[in-house]
């Protein structure tokens, strides 16, 4: 992709921050140290092709960097950590510093059309990771010397008058929903509010161990976790590949009627869970897909485990405040075994989904997971150990995020994605809202490129999936009025 970096500056925050050292809870040192990424597509087109109205478009797109700007500045005075640096302390721990340093912004230009790029793939290309002068990841580990910043912002603007905004802000500072949080807020200020309509509160000492530390509940499933094939190391260090696929609600609710059919009869029953029983349909036939795709690669190797980390939510669980702006993620780990999965029931397969999200929507595992992390002394530099490639997937449910209501004065997105920082010993999925119909989604899928063609090759996954058209002309432009 054709891409030029016209400048790059520091936004600082609109007023004053008082410095110091913000110390992390042990949540926030339990999450890999990398960016995430976040992908808005806008246009900024309104129809007209003359001398006049491109010049108007011109000034439009001025405007734009301007307003964006300005109301990052006035967003950083709520959210001072996101204007801050992650740095090592003396004790040699990994803490964030609120100096007010800013957030990184970057403007690009492309003389190629949005529809000529596959904007899943190019995602660090438009991150800002690069203009930020950092190297391509995936883990940002701050160094005694050298610090990292929490937020990195890049405006790239296209020929055809579509522009993508890139945020990326560390997972060390803010989990999924503060990030979108801070979205919501960034976008509420640049469409007039004087502030925003939740204010995030910064108290992460309200994340503490206990003073007498338990550590069951999180030791059982840090043993279940571990629990893994040998490490098999592959000849050549194949690279994964990362594409969006459209995920109707029709065939959603297909899987639901299938799984509903496949379970009368039997005593299972409905858990108050975080995934709601689309999702789980979802999860549990893409679950199956994919290791049915990497069976067929590797028809012959004995050792089939397979483990689905999905990502849960645990603010309610641990009583913290609406706005509590930190990491508050817990893990659940369904198990199976790659022959199972192909051959076992639909409803089987999200019933272990199901359990496996149960077993950590409750209080007593957060608690026992923030005790974990004590007994452990965890730092953010940890790595991933143990795992063999292929055959874990990781699943992160992003269908509550607000991206298309994020509208900073001239309309709301016509796409948006995210994606899994690549990992060597996992299959990413992603499931994002969708830019059709409200109920319809959006499915990232990251895996090794011989096993990704399976995939899309296999009659059940077409059914379920068609691949992701770049840019959106169906939804409506901004100054368009509805029908």
């Amino acid at each position: 992709m054709e891409l030029a970096v016209a400048n790059t500056s520091v936004v600082v925050p609109a007023k004053p921050i008082r410095e110091h050292w913000m110390l992390l809870s042990n949540l926030d040192r339990l999450v890999m140290p990398t960016y995430v990424r976040v992908l808005l597509v806008y246009s900024l087109s309104r129809g007209g092709e003359s001398k006049q109205e491109e010049e108007h478009q011109s000034c439009s797109y001025a405007r734009v960097l301007q307003t964006l700007k300005d109301s990052l500045a006035r967003a950083l005075v709520d959210f001072y950590p996101m204007a801050g640096r992650l740095g090592v302390q003396d004790d040699g721990l990994v803490n964030l510093h609120c100096n007010g340093a800013g957030a990184i912004f970057s403007e690009a230009f492309s003389n190629q059309p949005l529809s000529n790029v596959e904007l899943a793939s190019n995602m660090c290309h438009l991150s800002g990771i690069q203009a930020a002068n950092l190297a391509e990841g995936p883990h940002y580990v701050p160094s005694r010397e050298t610090q990292i910043p929490a937020l990195i912002v890049q405006v790239t603007h296209f020929r055809c008058d579509n522009l993508v905004l890139a945020v990326n802000w560390h997972h060390t500072v803010a989990d999924i929903y503060s990030g979108c949080h801070f979205l919501k807020s960034w976008a509420e200020l640049a469409s007039g509010r004087t502030s925003p309509s939740l204010r995030p509160v910064h108290s992460r000492s309200l994340v503490q161990p206990r003073n007498e530390l338990d550590v069951t509940l999180a030791e059982r499933w840090a043993r279940l976790a571990r629990v893994s094939r040998a490490t098999v190391e592959h000849v050549e260090d194949v690279p994964s590949v990362l594409r969006a696929f459209d995920l109707s609600h029709e065939s959603a609710l297909r899987l639901q009627e299938t799984i509903r059919s496949e379970s009368e009869g039997t005593s299972s029953h409905q858990t108050n869970v975080s995934i709601g029983a689309p999702d789980s349909s979802v999860l549990a036939q893409l679950w199956r897909l994919l290791a049915k795709a990497r069976r067929a690669e590797e028809p012959d190797d004995s050792d089939n485990a397979s483990r689905l980390f999905m990502f849960v939510e645990g603010r309610s669980f641990l009583n913290l405040p609406r706005g509590y702006f930190g990491n508050v993620v817990g893990c659940a780990c369904a198990r199976s075994t790659e022959e199972n999965l192909m051959n076992g029931s639909l409803s089987s397969i999200a019933r272990l989904i199901q359990s496996a999200v149960a077993e950590i929507s409750c209080t007593e595992f957060f608690q026992s997971l923030i005790d974990w992390v004590e007994a452990q002394w965890l730092s953010s530099a940890r790595q991933e150990h143990g795992l063999s490639m292929e055959h874990y997937v990781a699943a992160t449910l992003w269908t509550f995020a607000p991206f298309y209501d994020l509208d900073f004065g001239w309309g709301k997105p016509s796409f948006a994605l995210t994606n899994p920082a690549p990992r060597r010993f996992f299959d990413g999925l992603v499931i994002l809202p969708g830019p059709h119909a409200e109920a319809d989604k959006t499915a990232l899928i990251q895996m090794r490129g011989s096993c990704l063609n399976r995939l899309k090759d296999d009659p059940e996954f077409e059914t379920l999936c068609t691949p992701s058209r770049f840019p959106r002309t169906d939804r409506q432009h901004p100054g368009q009025s509805s029908a």
